[in-house]
């Protein structure tokens, strides 16, 4: 007997619940009143990329060093295609 189970990838629509883009719901322990994210990681990140080259994106060491400064009691991991990197590039490319 074979069992077929649905492989979830990071960044893929599995991973965002089948929506196309990241949302804040999406974050670890996503709050319902006071937001770090939108108040304090984005504002960093804005802040760091007004530093960079034009078109120059933000680094995972430096977006990872801004998720550890605001959630330093957790250890979330920055990586390519995941909800912290997904959130802060779309972000990004608002500007």
């Amino acid at each position: 007997m074979v069992k077929i189970e649905e492989k979830i990838v990071e960044g893929s629509k599995n991973a965002k619940n089948g929506t196309k883009k990241w949302k804040l719901a999406h974050l670890p322990d996503h709050p319902e009143s006071e937001n770090p994210f939108s108040n304090h990681v984005v504002p960093l990140a804005r802040k760091k990329t007004g530093t960079l080259d034009p078109w120059e994106m933000i680094s995972m060491d430096d977006l990872q060093a801004i998720i550890d400064q605001v959630y330093p009691e957790k250890e979330y991991n920055v990586e390519m295609g995941n909800v912290w990197f997904g959130l802060v590039r779309y972000c990004h490319l608002l500007f």
